[in-house]
């Protein structure tokens, strides 16, 4: 079964909010003399990224029952929107999410790791 983002929460971050890491894939071993030795750890990595997203009062409902039920805590990978294509990409929450109330409306951050 394919767990998707729910489409009555925001399907995008706010654009001042985005932040792409590069993955870290290298493994650098210390040499006696001269520079280190460096080699790819891995054929395949998960690419961090980050954000805010301004959710209303029903929607972080649907949020908090998503996160902890539907992908359990964070545990299983789910799909949303590619954010550079538009496609689909499959993505597993990389930290908890934060959730600050701001009067009327709640601003949800979390990171994710986009699945290779």
């Amino acid at each position: 079964m394919t767990i998707t983002w729910p489409l009555t929460l925001p399907q995008s971050f706010l654009v001042e909010s985005f932040a792409e890491e590069a993955p870290d894939n290298i493994i650098r071993s210390a040499m006696d003399s001269g520079p280190s030795k460096a080699r790819k750890r891995y054929s395949a990595t998960v690419t961090p990224f980050s954000g805010h997203m301004i959710m209303t009062q029903a929607q972080y409902l649907i949020f908090k029952d998503f996160f902890r039920n539907t992908i359990s805590d964070g545990a299983f990978s789910f799909q949303m929107t590619d954010y550079v294509n538009g496609g689909t990409m499959e993505v597993r929450f990389r930290d908890k999410p934060t959730a600050n109330f701001l009067g009327t409306v709640w601003d949800i951050s979390f990171g994710l790791d986009k699945q290779p």
